[in-house]
């Protein structure tokens, strides 16, 4: 079973396309999970027509996030768990090409695939994850997390999310599982559409900063944290000191 969490808060025009990409799939061994963060826009309402085919529900105020998503995975049952946030939405078949990577590669713990970064209704870049993660530990980020399947596994051993972040504590528990060895496969195929829009995407210092100093936290000698430091500035003075 694959157990898919949507976490979501005041997503009233968006949120139909996410419900119905996960209950739409033909893979039908579903658990479905809905965290609402307490919304007032009408998101209830929508979410309320599909509750036979939600697993699970609940709309109440979070602390951000990841306590949103940490909700989520205490209610989750499924082999292999996936999260696709309010706004976002999985391709068909989506489902079905994922878990038969898991069936061929039962020792990997983080399967992911390919996405689309969406504007309005249209694909402005399709985005290609590729095989290489070897620098994930610098900061950057070459997979998508809408595009991330965990088995229940890896999160058992290796923790939930980190509340302490607002907006990067999906890389801390990346990087925390790939400095610890857990295995990652590339689903060589376009899994989810991720619409740009969220909070990564409109406060990109503070995502910046948070992606630097988890960074820090797990780099392996000062060596490495020199390379890092160097790219920090670097990055910094590139984006964010223009004028």
């Amino acid at each position: 079973m694959i157990s898919v969490i949507t976490i979501c808060k005041n997503e009233a025009e968006y949120i139909e396309k996410t419900i119905k990409s996960v209950i739409d799939q033909s893979y039908d061994d579903v658990e479905y999970i809905v965290i609402d963060g307490g919304s007032t826009d009408g998101t209830v309402d929508i979410i309320r027509k599909y509750l036979d085919r939600i697993s699970y529900f609940v709309s109440e105020p979070d602390s951000g996030i990841y306590n949103a998503l940490n909700k989520g995975l205490l209610a989750c049952h499924g082999e292999i768990i996936g999260i696709i946030n309010g706004g976002d939405y999985y391709e068909p078949g989506a489902l079905d090409t994922v878990w038969k990577s898991h069936q061929d590669n039962p020792d990997c713990g983080i399967l992911y695939g390919d996405l689309n970064f969406i504007q309005g209704d249209d694909i402005v870049e399709k985005y290609i994850a590729g095989d290489d993660l070897s620098r994930l530990p610098y900061g950057v980020i070459n997979l998508g997390h809408v595009a991330c399947f965990v088995t229940a596994d890896t999160y058992n051993t290796q923790g939930i999310y980190n509340e302490a972040y607002k907006i990067a504590g999906d890389y801390d528990f990346l990087l925390k599982c790939y400095v610890n060895g857990v295995r990652f496969h590339h689903i060589n195929s376009t899994v989810s559409n991720y619409r740009i829009k969220g909070i990564s995407c409109t406060n990109k210092k503070q995502t910046f900063m948070e992606t630097c100093a988890i960074a820090l936290v797990y780099a392996k000698d000062d060596e490495m944290r020199s390379v890092i430091k160097e790219g920090i500035a670097g990055i910094y003075k590139r984006d964010f000191m223009k004028g």
